[in-house]
C-alpha cells in the first residue's frame, strides 16, 4: 500500500506540472483527490510572451504610426474571460476584434496608477478572437505578456 501512495503521489504531482492550475484537495486520512474538470476550465485560452518593435507590422491608430502585434485566440458565445496585457517597457494598448473585423473592446490603462491593459468581457459568438498589441506611443516597443483566461 505504501509503494501505491509513493506513486499516486508521484502522478500528482507529475499532473500538477503538466496540467497546472489544477485543483488538489487534501483531508485527514485520504489520499489527495485531483479535479481535473476545473484545471481544464480553468486553462489559458490564450498565453504569449513576445516583442513590440520594428520587426512587427505597423498600424494607424490614434492619428499616428505604430507598431503592432496580432494574436487570435477561440471563443464560445457567453464565455466570460479576462484578457490582460502587461509590458514593463512601453504602456500597452490592447484591442479585441470579432470575426467580422470589429473592435469590440479595447483598454489603454487598468487605471490612473496602473498602465498596463485589461479587458473583462463575455463573448458575444462563437468564433475566434484577433487581439490587436500596440502601445500608446508612437514609438513604443519591448517585451510584454498577454494572456487569455476564463473567468
Amino acid at each position: 500500500m505504501q509503494r501505491l501512495s509513493t506513486i499516486g503521489l508521484f502522478l500528482a504531482t507529475l499532473v500538477i506540472s503538466t496540467a497546472a492550475p489544477l485543483s488538489v484537495r487534501h483531508t485527514a486520512h485520504s489520499m489527495p483527490t485531483l479535479s481535473l474538470a476545473h484545471a481544464v476550465a480553468s486553462a489559458p485560452l490564450l498565453q504569449v510572451q513576445d516583442r513590440l518593435g520594428p520587426h512587427k507590422q505597423v498600424v494607424e491608430f490614434d492619428q499616428g504610426n505604430r507598431f503592432a502585434s496580432t494574436h487570435t485566440f477561440n471563443g464560445t458565445a457567453g464565455q466570460s474571460v479576462s484578457i490582460t496585457l502587461d509590458s514593463d517597457d512601453f504602456d500597452p494598448v490592447l484591442i479585441l476584434i470579432n470575426a467580422k473585423g470589429e473592435s469590440i473592446a479595447s483598454n489603454d490603462d487598468i487605471s490612473p496608477t496602473n498602465t498596463n491593459s485589461r479587458i473583462d468581457i463575455t463573448l458575444p459568438g462563437t468564433e475566434q478572437y484577433l487581439l490587436l498589441v500596440t502601445s500608446f506611443e508612437f514609438e513604443g516597443q519591448g517585451s510584454y505578456r498577454l494572456a487569455v483566461l476564463p473567468q
